[in-house]
């Protein structure tokens, strides 16, 4: 009995090494993926880029993935600044290699990385960036208070050399277009 119990000790051992191995070789497989798909990722971007029908650059070429509301309201917002962000042109993703390790499901989409809407000032220097994240609340959004507060406190010199970035992290359009628009107004 002892003999038995003996030479099944050494199969198993020898299962689990193989078993060690084949997980090392199946990760190692899985980087090479991951390194191949961003390598495409980036030859999608560069032909994105490259090619002018991709381009967002008109009203007429965006109709087509707004929904009827956002058409509305944009058509509401004619003359206004914060109707320009949905004319994203042709931003650039982040060519980062690490989020798409942290966020793989990120690859399955090559406008993952660029956002729906952008609105840049003309302002080319600042000595200040206050970044303010945000996000669609069910009650009351904090979002205007805030800015309010804070530009009131701001001194002149310091107005003319702060610039502040507002990330709205919402996939709802309507609701970013909404709050840019009163973030104009107001």
């Amino acid at each position: 009995m002892l003999f038995f119990m003996y030479s099944q000790f050494p199969r198993e051992e020898k299962m689990e090494k193989n078993i060690a191995e084949l997980q090392t070789r199946l990760q190692f497989l899985e980087s090479l993926y991951r390194a191949r798909s961003e390598d495409i990722l980036k030859i999608k971007n560069k032909i994105f880029k490259n090619n002018i029908s991709y381009t967002i650059t008109k009203m007429n070429s965006t109709k087509d993935k707004f929904t009827p509301e956002i058409v509305m309201m944009l058509k509401n917002m004619t003359g206004m600044k914060a109707s320009k962000g949905v004319q994203t042109k042709a931003l650039s993703t982040m060519e980062n290699s690490f989020i798409y390790k942290l966020l793989p499901h990120l690859m399955e989409d090559p406008n993952s990385l660029r956002p729906s809407y952008h609105l840049r000032s003309n302002r080319q220097h600042s000595e200040i960036v206050i970044g303010i994240p945000t996000v669609k609340r069910d009650k009351e959004s904090y979002l205007i208070v805030t800015l309010t507060h804070l530009i009131d406190e701001l001194n002149e010199k310091d107005k003319k050399d702060t610039l502040i970035l507002i990330l709205i992290g919402e996939t709802d359009l309507e609701y970013v277009l909404s709050v840019a628009k009163q973030i104009e107004t107001e």
